[in-house]
């Protein structure tokens, strides 16, 4: 098995476990986004050019985009998340 099949598979891997916990499709795109642009922005040891340059945004996009998970991160400080109806 090549590279691209490894994290292919271990991508299907996590998403059939999502699905199974009843993760919402938009809190783990959400979570994606976050980690990856998280992943960029360490790999550019912080500095937002360099990082939205390497994701093809605007810069403002990038920082308005961290401000917002900042927020929500404030609110879910309790550690609830929100789950799908009869799902727990």
């Amino acid at each position: 098995m090549n590279e691209s099949e490894t994290l292919k598979a271990r991508l299907e891997a996590i998403v059939a476990e999502m699905v199974e916990r009843g993760i919402l499709f938009q809190d783990a795109c959400e979570e994606f986004e976050h980690h990856f642009m998280d992943a960029v922005l360490e790999r550019h040891k912080g500095n937002l050019s360099r990082a939205a340059e390497e994701l093809r945004i605007h810069r403002n996009t990038l920082s308005k985009r961290l401000q917002a998970f900042a927020l929500r991160a404030g609110k879910k400080q309790n550690g609830k998340r929100r789950a799908r109806k009869g799902v727990r």
